[in-house]
């Protein structure tokens, strides 16, 4: 093994790395793009020796085994057609060859293990969506996990203890694939490839020896892209059941629901799947503490609950005022007494101000729908009267009593 050969193609794919990296800031498109690979094929290879007279004195053409290869990798794009893959491989070569001498000829049996590392360069020949046709090229560095020699009748060599045998060899990668996306983030591939063996001497032996491969290949990808997505969504996910599961015990549902949207990217629209689920998670729980304190059957008392720090009342509240309204148009009442009330946290005063207001937002309610404004008693106590002390949302309200 040259250390030059080796040096050139750790400096290949480490510069194709760079590069890509370098291009993170472009990366909406090429985001989709980067994807993990797996391939599978068949393999026919063909091994020839060559002599210290530089004469090829093996051959195997006629009587090659096509065998497997399996490749795990990741790709991506550099420009708008040009991209890079790099793969971690492994091969097996079985050959039957003979070779011939003055007296006699010789058949001998090859197998080879290989695990490889690939590093190409891809160009995009032809897009036509969902297809296009893919070039690519590249070295490829190869290391022997176990072979034997068998030359009958008896003798067996295992080549990882043959002194003169090299276990690792550079070879040169050429190929082409069609490609057809099946989603968006899912493709599926066909392609043949073709590994030149550079020739490489013996240790001991004034001989070379290459090993030629023809590969025909079926393999599929996932862009990385859709990982992370799906990441995100598990993330969401989790973070919404945790604080469901927080906004059945903690004092105060809007903590909650601030605090999910906390965790959603910046600028994430009003609209999206996972804002959307956390509020009328909330609207859906407000409901329910709405139902267990709001209006009886009569309808003598209502209890309108409100965000923190807001004189508009849950959207919740609308369906009961309603109900209110038309309870008051079929019945004869004296008085609609309204009381408006705040938790405990802030300023004093200006929880009462925020009662105050509270009490009037319910009070123009009424009066823009018809009820007559002599008969509507509006008061406000800020924080001094509370009547749950396990949620603070219980005591952000306001309280109709009907007297008949």
């Amino acid at each position: 093994m040259k250390v030059t050969t080796l040096t050139v193609f750790l400096l290949f794919a480490f510069s194709c790395s760079l590069f890509s990296q370098s291009k993170k800031k472009k990366a909406t498109l090429k985001e989709k793009e980067n994807y993990l690979f797996y391939e599978m094929g068949i393999v026919y290879p063909h091994l020839e020796f060559i002599n210290s007279d530089g004469v090829e004195n093996l051959n195997s053409e006629a009587a090659n085994i096509a065998t497997h290869r399996y490749a795990i990798g990741t790709g991506g794009v550099i420009s708008k057609r040009l991209g890079y893959l790099l793969t971690l491989s492994n091969s097996r070569y079985d050959v039957r060859t003979h070779y011939n001498t003055a007296s006699n000829t010789y058949n001998v049996h090859y197998v080879f293990d290989y695990a490889a590392l690939d590093g190409n360069l891809t160009f995009q020949l032809i897009r036509s969506n969902p297809w296009s046709l893919l070039l690519k090229a590249g070295p490829s560095y190869n290391y022997l996990i176990s072979g034997f020699q068998e030359i009958p009748p008896y003798e067996v060599v295992d080549l990882n203890e043959d002194k003169d045998f090299a276990r690792k060899h550079i070879d040169l990668n050429f190929g082409a694939s069609i490609k057809c996306q099946l989603s968006t983030y899912t493709s599926a591939f066909l392609g043949y490839n073709y590994k030149y063996g550079l020739s490489e001497d013996e240790k001991e032996t004034e001989q070379g020896y290459n090993i030629n491969a023809h590969m025909v290949n079926i393999g599929f990808s996932y862009a990385i892209a859709g990982l992370k997505k799906k990441q995100k969504e598990y993330d969401y996910q989790k973070q919404i059941k945790r604080l469901k599961s927080q906004l059945a015990t903690k004092q105060d549902a809007d903590e909650a629901n601030e605090n999910c949207l906390a965790h959603l990217p910046k600028n994430t629209s009003k609209d999206s799947p996972t804002y959307q689920e956390m509020k009328d998670y909330v609207d859906e729980v407000m409901s329910k503490r709405i139902e267990s304190l709001g209006t009886n059957s009569m309808f003598n008392s209502l209890v309108v609950l409100f965000p923190s720090n807001s004189s508009n009342y849950y959207p919740a509240s609308q369906i009961d005022l309603n109900n209110l309204l038309k309870a008051l148009k079929s019945k004869k009442y004296s008085q609609v007494n309204i009381t408006g009330y705040a938790d405990m946290s802030g300023n004093k005063d200006v929880n009462l101000s925020l009662s105050k207001s509270r009490a009037n937002k319910v009070s123009e309610f009424l009066i823009n729908n018809g009820v007559d404004p002599k008969v509507i008693k509006t008061e406000y106590w800020g924080e001094t009267s509370q009547f749950d002390k396990s949620n603070l949302v219980n005591n952000r309200r306001v309280e109709i009593n009907i007297e008949y």
